[in-house]
């Protein structure tokens, strides 16, 4: 007996450390192949900013441009909006890119109030080139743009794409002389834009891969409003700029006052630092 005894105390130690070797193999294995639920990242909705209009501009946010022979924006009183607005005649703005505060996950979304001036004279077309906002690096040299023809552009290292180019058709998706609550998201395989609440275009895209265009949207340094199609932006009203990481839902879709996310009336609803 005492011989057994023996034995077993020397045999021991060396079972019990090959029995926590095995556990602890088997445990990083299950964390390898299971991740615990409480690790994963879910995408989430994030109002940025809300640009309002409602006061003086403040240069350090937005800077103010002219065209040639232009005019710089200015704030003026909207009867239909009954509110102050942003009025581009011939100029554009500039505003360091709030997505910078934020990691994009599966998207960028953008809501705001626009109305393009009926054009006349000569050329009374309805200006279609002209960006209604771009996104750029520090020299220009990449951007993406989106104007009232639903014209997406992206042009940067790792590759090109467009649609809706207004020199192959018009889409129709904005009509000028009138007031229109535009939604949009630009996601990893696609965008989908609505107009006054109603969907206008939902487009997966299969040929280039979207998630380029996301984290360039929340990673350039510029956001410029009138500006960078190449072609001068004609005369358009803005109110109202949200924008928001990852993608809205019906509550940002709907038009405010309709059952929609209502804007409060600040100049800068929030600028979240995540």
């Amino acid at each position: 007996n005492l011989s057994y005894m023996q034995k077993v105390k020397k045999w021991a130690p060396l079972i019990m450390a090959a029995f926590t070797i095995l556990l602890c193999a088997s445990c990083q294995d299950w964390g390898e192949t299971d991740p615990p639920s409480g690790n994963q990242v879910y995408p989430k909705l994030e109002k940025i900013v809300t640009y309002s209009f409602e006061e003086e501009i403040d240069p350090a946010i937005i800077q103010l441009y002219a065209y040639s022979d232009g005019n710089t924006p200015t704030l003026v009183n909207d009867e239909e909006r009954k509110s102050s607005v942003l009025h581009l005649n011939g100029g554009y703005a500039h505003i360091d890119n709030p997505l910078n505060s934020v990691k994009a996950q599966n998207g960028v979304s953008l809501t705001f109030w626009m109305k393009q001036v009926v054009q006349t004279g000569e050329n009374s077309e309805q200006d279609l080139d002209g960006a209604l906002f771009s996104f750029q690096n520090e020299n220009g040299t990449q951007k993406f743009f989106f104007t009232a023809n639903g014209w997406l552009s992206y042009d940067g290292i790792d590759g090109k794409y467009e649609d809706n180019n207004p020199s192959g058709y018009k889409t129709g998706l904005l009509t000028a002389g009138e007031w229109h609550y535009v939604a949009m998201t630009i996601r990893d395989n696609g965008y989908v834009i609505y107009v006054d609440g109603q969907k206008k275009i939902d487009k997966e895209v299969t040929g280039f891969d979207f998630s380029k265009i996301v984290q360039f949207m929340a990673s350039v340094p510029s956001l410029y409003l009138g500006y960078g199609s190449g072609s001068e932006t004609k005369e358009w009203m803005l109110d109202d700029l949200t924008i928001y990481r990852n993608q809205i839902t019906d509550s940002q879709i709907k038009v405010p006052g309709t059952g929609g996310e209502e804007e409060e009336n600040n100049y800068i609803l929030s600028l979240i630092h995540i």
